[in-house]
C-alpha cells in the first residue's frame, strides 16, 4: 500500500527507474519528497518494542556489513507527540496542530491479501501493480508486499505488533536500473538500527526516536485502524525504511465519505488526506467505510493505487 514526504507512508508508490536514495524506490506506504517523488522506507536492529510479544522474525539479525562500512547516527528533530505546530492555515509543508493519532483494534485477518494496479496519476497510464499479504500470529503481525512500479521492483516483509503496531524488524530488497538496494532494520523503544547495503558500500543508521513511531512500509495497514469520523484528526511519526531522516511528521485528516468505483467494485469510503512536515504536496487515501477498511484507493501525487482483489 505505499511516504513520508511517503508515508508516509510511504507510505509506497514510487518512481520507475528510481536510483538509489533514502528517497526513491516504491514501497508500503509512499510518503511524497520535496522534488514530487514518492518514498517508502525500513529496516532494523536491536531489541523489541515495549509491550511487544512473540514478535515475529523476518530475517536473520544485521549480518557483518560487506566492503565499505559508513555508521551513522540520525536523530528525529521533533516527535509528532502533540502534532506539529499550529500555524495559519494553508501553511505550506506546515502541519496543523493534532493530538497524537489513536488507533482501533486491527481490521485485518491473518492471510488477508490484497492487490492493486498502478497508473500515473496524471494520464492514468498503467505504471506497475501491487500485492500486500497480511500474516503473523498471536500479538505479533506481519505485513509483506510486492511491488513492480515502471522498472523498478520493490519486496519487503516487516513484522510489527499487532496491538499496539510498534514495528519490530524488516528486510527489504528494491532492484532498480541502477542496481540492488537492500535493507534490514531492527526496532527497539527509542530507536531503530538500519543498515542499508547498495553499490556504494554499506551504510549503518542509528536512530533516536521518540515513541511510539511507525514504519513507512507499514503506514498503509495501520490507518486502516484509524478512529474513521468525519473531522477527526490525529498526528504520527513515520520512520522512512532507509532511516534518513530519521522520521517524518505526519498528520492525517478524515474529511468525509464519497463513493470510489475501483477494478474491485464500488465502494463507500472515509477520505483521508496525509499532510507532511516540510512538504508542501499532500496525500489521499480512501478506506472502506465497513468494518474491514480496506485501502480502496491511494493518490501519491505521482501515482494512484486502485485496489483490484481482496482476498
Amino acid at each position: 500500500m505505499a511516504i513520508v514526504v511517503g508515508l508516509l507512508a510511504c507510505l509506497t508508490a514510487c518512481g520507475g527507474s528510481a536510483p538509489a536514495t533514502s528517497n526513491t524506490a516504491p514501497g508500503g506506504a509512499v510518503l511524497p519528497t520535496s522534488e514530487g517523488n514518492a518514498l517508502p522506507t525500513f529496516e532494523i536492529l536491536g531489541g523489541t518494542p515495549a509491550g511487544a510479544t512473540k514478535s515475529p522474525t523476518v530475517g536473520a539479525a544485521i549480518p557483518p556489513p560487506t566492503g565499505t562500512l559508513t555508521t551513522r547516527s540520525v536523530a528525529a528533530t521533533r516527535t509528532a507527540t502533540t502534532g506539529a505546530n499550529p500555524v495559519a492555515s494553508g501553511t505550506p509543508g506546515v502541519l496543523p496542530a493534532a493530538a497524537r493519532v489513536t488507533f482501533a483494534k486491527a481490521p485485518w485477518t491473518q492471510g488477508e491479501r490484497t492487490a492493486y494496479v498502478v497508473t500515473t496519476t496524471s494520464d492514468g497510464q498503467a505504471a506497475g501493480n501491487a500485492m500486500y499479504t497480511i500474516g503473523g500470529e498471536f500479538e505479533a503481525a506481519t505485513v509483506s508486499a510486492n511491488l513492480t512500479v515502471g522498472s523498478t521492483q520493490d519486496r519487503f516483509q516487516l513484522g510489527f505488533n499487532g496491538t499496539t503496531f510498534a514495528p519490530t524488524s524488516e528486510v527489504r530488497s528494491i532492484v532498480t536500473a541502477q542496481g540492488t538496494i537492500d535493507i534490514q532494520s531492527e526496532f527497539h523503544s527509542g530507536g531503530a538500527t538500519v543498515q542499508v547495503i547498495d553499490r556504494n558500500g554499506t551504510t549503518r543508521n542509528q536512530l533516536t526516536l521518540q515513541d511510539p513511531y511507525y514504519m513507512n512500509d507499514q503506514y498503509l495497514i495501520i490507518l486502516r485502524a484509524l478512529p474513521f469520523a468525519q473531522g477527526y484528526q490525529g498526528a504520527l511519526a513515520v520512520v522512512p525504511s532507509q532511516g534518513n531522516p530519521a522520521a517524518i511528521n505526519t498528520v492525517v485528516t478524515v474529511t468525509g465519505q464519497e463513493q470510489i468505483t475501483t477494478p474491485a467494485g464500488a465502494f463507500t469510503c472515509w477520505k483521508v488526506v496525509a499532510q507532511y512536515e516540510g512538504v508542501e504536496a499532500t496525500q489521499t487515501l480512501w478506506f472502506s467505510a465497513d468494518d474491514k477498511h480496506y485501502l480502496v484507493r491511494y493518490d501519491t501525487g505521482r501515482y494512484t493505487y486502485a485496489l483490484s482483489e481482496k482476498h
